[in-house]
């Protein structure tokens, strides 16, 4: 079981560098277009640093949140402790990101 755990643990951060890089790649195109002299914009970036944006968002405090239950599931209360704590400062930090973009 301390697999699985480790292996989802790593599937989120996997899934959070992603999401993050594709954060990142926006920022620059968004960061170029501003910069250059043409006033060609891609139609469909907002709808993409939306969706990118929300998905970090959801991301976040999700995975910690479903590994804290399969660990209480399997009779692992430290683990499902530290993945609890880890949720709510997810959970803080995504309302704060939010709140920052609205």
């Amino acid at each position: 079981m301390k697999r699985l755990i480790a292996g989802l643990t790593l599937a989120w951060l996997a899934v959070l560098a992603g999401l993050a890089w594709w954060i990142f790649g926006l920022g620059m195109e968004g960061w170029s277009d501003h910069h250059s002299n043409n006033d060609v914009h891609r139609p469909d970036f907002e709808r993409d640093v939306a969706l990118a944006g929300g998905g970090f968002l959801v991301a976040l405090p999700s995975g910690p949140l479903v590994i804290a239950i399969l660990a209480y599931a399997t009779g692992r209360r430290v683990a499902g402790t530290i993945y609890l704590v880890l949720f709510t400062a997810a959970m803080i930090v995504a309302q704060f990101l939010y709140r920052q973009n609205t």
